[in-house]
């Protein structure tokens, strides 16, 4: 943060409402905040995070209206729904912020973090004239390994035949076919989620949770194809631990047992 009149940052993350997902960003939220940097967490009201155990961040709410659409309804249509709904709640917030910016002497400097699964976050942000970056909680290898799939496809290598799932894929050496994601979804269904993740908006860069010297040709591969920076900080169990964020109570009824393994 800048002071004497100069702007500051705020960060503004925006997370989906899957565990894998809500978790590391409320780590890399207290790991930015341990920076110095004020932290406003943006979720939906499904899963919704325990403010308690975060009391130095601000956290805002966005109805999802939902309707009964879960993801056991099918995960594309549990995302598209998701963001659809979202957007005009956070839209009308973020403006309201700028608009009061305008008269008032305090500045803030809003960037946009959010995790791939809020896509609509990254064009919200363009459209505001916002910097967003993007989570990625998953490997790096990840994303090289689903941006491929429509080319296979084109190809006729997707979806894989037997025949081929122990071969290496050229493209991606040493990954094989058997190693692609969403493998064994019907095509249509796998197609549409890759169009849906895939970055509109380009990001002013990306945040990984994993470790460089593990993943650096993926990594290599994405800063080539995006030309923005990476930034590696995983993993952020380790560099940035927090309160318990599970949306289920814990079942700790097996630790007496593994205390004791010969009783």
């Amino acid at each position: 943060m800048t002071e004497h009149g100069r702007s500051r940052w705020r960060l503004v993350l925006i997370s989906s409402p899957l565990q894998g997902h809500m978790t590391p960003m409320l780590q890399l939220g207290s790991y930015l905040h341990s920076r110095g940097f004020p932290i406003t967490i943006v979720h939906s009201e499904l899963n919704r995070p325990d403010p308690s155990n975060h009391p130095d961040f601000v956290f805002f709410s966005l109805p999802n209206n939902l309707s009964g659409t879960g993801v056991s309804s099918g995960i594309i249509q549990f995302l598209q729904a998701l963001n659809d709904n979202c957007r005009p709640h956070l839209e009308k917030h973020l403006i309201q912020i700028i608009n009061t910016q305008k008269e008032t002497s305090e500045k803030e400097s809003i960037v946009i973090i959010y995790d791939n699964l809020m896509f609509f976050a990254g064009s919200l942000a363009g459209d505001l004239g916002l910097p967003s970056i993007i989570l990625r909680s998953s490997c790096a290898a990840f994303l090289p390994a689903y941006r491929i799939i429509p080319q296979l496809h084109l190809e006729g290598r997707f979806p894989i035949q037997d025949s081929l799932l122990q071969e290496i894929i050229p493209e991606l050496h040493p990954f094989r076919y058997k190693d692609l994601p969403f493998n064994g979804l019907p095509i249509q269904q796998i197609l549409q989620k890759v169009t849906m993740i895939t970055p509109k908006t380009p990001p002013v860069a990306f945040i990984w949770n994993t470790i460089e010297f593990l993943e650096q040709w993926a990594l290599t591969q994405i800063h080539h194809h995006y030309q923005v920076p990476t930034f590696t900080i995983g993993p952020l169990h380790k560099t940035s631990p927090t309160l318990s964020t599970s949306f289920l109570e814990e079942d700790t009824s097996c630790i007496s047992w593994l205390d004791h393994p010969n009783q």
